[in-house]
């Protein structure tokens, strides 16, 4: 890939994301003895995320992403045209799960999300992303699973009041 076509394949995931699996053995290891204390209501918001590709996947890092989640569900910005395939809260494991396929007219993608509320870092998340990508009907394709963790970093804004999760707090040193 050219380095044209980095900046440009950068862009139209920053488009994608700022609006807005296959899952890892790692995306479930809040599984305990303990129940899930995270409820679903409760991931919404902005959130920051950290992504990182996994290794064998073609598509391309992202780094950092602002997204907005409602109940668990990453929303995509409208200008992709996505729709919402499926989506399943799994309250035993704090796990969301959402396919979206979306066609812009130029790429075709079917992205799988896979949101874990986070009880033990007050109001963080983490998760995974597996995204299959077409561009003009097959001559660029690619497949990549990203991880994530993120930050609540407040409300959403101009959409009334929601019930939200505590940020996190610095340890008082005495």
């Amino acid at each position: 890939m050219s380095v044209t076509s980095t900046t440009r394949w950068v862009a139209f995931w920053g488009v994608f994301l700022l609006g807005c699996g296959q899952v890892a053995d790692d995306a479930n290891s809040n599984i305990s003895d303990e129940p899930c204390t995270v409820e679903q209501q409760s991931l919404t918001g902005e959130y920051l995320l950290d992504v990182q590709e996994v290794e064998g996947g073609d598509c391309g890092g992202m780094g950092d992403l602002p997204v907005h989640l409602n109940e668990g569900v990453i929303q995509p910005d409208a200008r992709v045209g996505c729709a919402q395939e499926s989506d399943f809260w799994e309250q035993e494991v704090c796990t969301n799960r959402t396919t979206f396929v979306c066609d812009d007219g130029e790429w075709k993608m079917r992205l799988e999300w896979t949101v874990v509320g986070d009880a033990d870092s007050q109001g963080g998340i983490r998760g995974e992303l597996y995204a299959e990508m077409d561009r003009w009907n097959g001559i660029y394709t690619c497949s990549s699973t990203y991880v994530f963790v993120g930050d609540w970093t407040g409300g959403p804004p101009g959409r009334g009041e929601v019930r939200r999760v505590p940020q996190r707090t610095p340890d008082l040193v005495e």
